[in-house]
């Protein structure tokens, strides 16, 4: 007695995983067959009929479980990124460019009050200049040392000094214009 694997036909494979005989051939079309029945008509292993019935797209599934690996490998990875620091969300990036913006509104607007008083005691424009240069020159050097990283880690100190600044004027600084509503 053979124990060689047993092949089978159209009509059999059809009976045998309860689908139209019709569905079964058209799925079967154009591939090869793995051997011959004792009739001697072309036949295929159950494992070939079951891969092209529910798998009809011929995906390698030792492939497809790599990439499904990967992707889940890359995704730890991302995760890893975040908690460690190493990346930024957009939200947080967002926010904190929002906040840099109101910071160097408030900052540069801080200006005309603080130095209204002592420009007018300035002897000409050239002197008057050198003075808002100057205070211009000193809330820049203060901003430069500004960095994203340090605004996401302390929102308290978003806008710090802001006591000298003018009053809002109502005008949004930063984000992202609302969409209209039709």
């Amino acid at each position: 007695m053979s124990m060689a694997p047993e092949v089978w036909v159209v009509s059999a494979a059809a009976a045998q995983f309860r689908k139209d005989r019709r569905f079964v051939a058209d799925a079967m079309a154009g591939v090869p067959p793995d051997g011959k029945t004792k009739d001697g008509k072309d036949g295929w292993f159950p494992a070939t009929i079951a891969g092209r019935l529910f798998n009809p797209e011929g995906l390698d599934l030792t492939q497809e479980k790599a990439r499904l690996a990967k992707a889940q490998a890359d995704a730890q990875e991302i995760k890893t990124s975040i908690l460690r620091g190493d990346v930024l969300l957009r939200g947080d990036v967002d926010q904190a460019v929002e906040a840099a913006f109101t910071r160097v509104k408030a900052r540069m607007r801080s200006i005309a009050p603080k130095l209204a008083p002592v420009v007018v005691t300035a002897t000409g424009p050239a002197e008057a200049q050198a003075m808002i240069l100057t205070a211009i020159d000193e809330v820049l050097l203060e901003l430069a040392g500004t960095t994203v990283a340090d605004m996401v880690a302390d929102d308290a100190a978003l806008v710090a000094d802001t006591e000298a600044a003018a009053e809002d004027d109502g005008q949004r600084v930063g984000g992202r214009d609302k969409a209209p509503v039709d």
